[in-house]
C-alpha cells in the first residue's frame, strides 16, 4: 500500500482500499478537520516513488499524526481524534 502523511494536520491517507470499501473509491484519507473516508481520485496523491518503505511494526509521528504498520501490513493511521485503520480486507474509520 502507498500511504502518506502531509503538513503536520494532515490530510494522511493511502493510494489503497480494502475489499469492503464503497464501489468506484480508490483512496481512503483523514485529517484534523475531517474524519477518515474514503475517496475517489483521478490521480495517485499518496504514492510517492522515492519515499522510504516503513516496516511492519513500526511508526512514524509527523506533528498530530502518526501513522504506522502492523501485522501482515495493515496501516493506521491518526491525526488528532480522527484515525483509521486499513487492511487488505477491512477498514474501521473514526
Amino acid at each position: 500500500r502507498h500511504c502518506a502523511i502531509y503538513w503536520n494536520n494532515g490530510p494522511a491517507g493511502c493510494d489503497a482500499v480494502p475489499i469492503d470499501a464503497p464501489e468506484g473509491t480508490n483512496q481512503l484519507r483523514v485529517g484534523i478537520v475531517e474524519p477518515a473516508h474514503f475517496v475517489t481520485s483521478d490521480r495517485p496523491t499518496f504514492t510517492h516513488p522515492d519515499a522510504r518503505v516503513l516496516p511492519e511494526g513500526h511508526k512514524i509521528t509527523s506533528e498530530n499524526t502518526t501513522c504506522g504498520i502492523g501485522y501482515q501490513g495493515t496501516v493506521s493511521c491518526e491525526v488528532g481524534e480522527h484515525g483509521f485503520v486499513l487492511s487488505a480486507t477491512y477498514s474501521v474509520l473514526h
